[in-house]
């Protein structure tokens, strides 16, 4: 591993660390499969078994030859919504639910997708996800958890997270091939398979940065 600090700009840029940038996961056709029954199997709604049409141009629904790889969006992917575990928790540190209901954090609270995680300007909160990925909320930070959610049948994961001010630090636990380990910004997304690093928006004027201290990260304008 790469253990010298680097520091990059995201102006407007997507850093994606190597192989984690794919907004599709691969799939092996198997005998008797269909884009009918894997729209049903895996994707948010039967009906998108369209999507997959168009993304594989597959005339014929119904004939899918064994063997053959399928691509499946990975923002379309059903999966089983995971959770986070509050660690350690400093007040003012609270969790903000979809329904904009504030409560303060302690250790031992699960959190769900859909849920904002705001520390005051003294507040701490230390998370750990389902993978043992652990995430810090310094103090002053605002983050979503947008989606935490597991494939089991592809062995493959997504995780999102939205930073709207702040500063965040991500210890990625290795992540499956072909999954999304993302922190958005309003400027960037920085995306992981197993990396140390840190994620911030600058007050004054919004930019985002980005400091890695383990593993590699690459920056796409």
């Amino acid at each position: 591993m790469n253990r010298a600090l680097a520091l990059v700009w995201l102006l407007g840029a997507s850093a994606i660390a190597h192989g984690a940038g794919k907004d599709y996961v691969d799939y092996r056709v198997r005998p008797g499969d269909n884009l009918y029954l894997l729209a049903e199997r895996y994707l948010q709604h039967p009906a998108q078994w369209q999507r997959l049409a168009e993304l594989n141009r597959v005339a014929d629904p119904l004939r899918l030859p064994p063997g053959m790889t399928l691509r499946l969006p990975a923002a379309l992917l059903r999966g089983t919504p995971q959770r986070a575990t509050v660690l350690y928790a400093r007040a003012p540190a609270d969790a903000i639910g979809a329904d904009g209901r504030r409560r303060p954090l302690a250790s031992g609270d699960t959190l769900r997708e859909g849920e904002w995680i705001e520390a005051g300007a003294s507040g701490f909160a230390a998370l750990r996800l389902a993978d043992g990925s652990d995430i810090e909320v310094h103090p002053g930070a605002r983050m979503r958890l947008e989606r935490l959610r597991e494939v089991k049948e592809l062995g493959r994961s997504q995780k999102t997270m939205t930073l709207s001010k702040g500063r965040v630090d991500v210890k990625a636990a290795p992540q499956p091939p072909d999954s999304r380990f993302d922190v958005r910004t309003r400027l960037a997304v920085t995306g992981v398979r197993g990396t140390h690093f840190g994620v911030q928006v600058r007050e004054r004027d919004g930019a985002a940065l980005t400091d890695v201290s383990e593993g590699v990260v690459e920056v796409d304008a």
